[in-house]
């Protein structure tokens, strides 16, 4: 049984991928194309838990640093006119887009995660599961072992 093509790929990836959310920069078709190659359909289904997986550990790691960010805040100093000046806040990657917020982190999956944004699929994230995972069908004796275990259980 040979591997399947880029366009069984891209179905498999579709059906994986159809209940997460995905940034704007994933591109399933090069996916299909490129980065699983030779990918059995398993091999594709687990790039697409790894890349998820990947997605919420940051998204929790982000919330933590915010978290933790949160109480170490210095206060909001009040100038001489009355005015409170609130301390400068570094980028986060929900305003960047990473949570399926707007450019400010709101109107994400309201989950109560930064932003009110739940954990996004990259690219990069399915890109580095990609590279993780070795194609059994890229050996060609492996291949072969798998042809054969196939077909002898397909008879039985």
């Amino acid at each position: 049984m040979p591997a399947p093509d880029a366009d069984a790929r891209l179905a498999i990836l579709r059906v994986h991928l159809r209940r997460t959310p995905c940034h704007a920069d994933v591109s399933l078709p090069q996916l299909a194309a490129d980065a699983t190659a030779g990918f059995t359909g398993a091999e594709v289904s687990a790039c697409c838990q790894e890349a998820a997986l990947a997605a919420l550990r940051e998204h929790l790691h982000q919330w933590a640093d915010r978290d933790c960010a949160a109480e170490s805040k210095p206060a909001a100093a009040t100038t001489a006119a009355g005015v409170v000046a609130a301390p400068a806040a570094a980028e986060t990657c929900d305003q960047r887009g990473f949570y399926g917020g707007d450019e400010r982190g709101e109107g994400g999956g309201g989950d109560g995660g930064p932003g009110g944004g739940g954990p996004v699929v990259c690219m990069r994230h399915l890109l580095a599961a990609a590279r993780q995972t070795s194609p059994l069908l890229a050996d060609p004796s492996a291949a072969a072992r798998y042809a054969e275990d196939f077909m002898s259980k397909r008879d039985n």
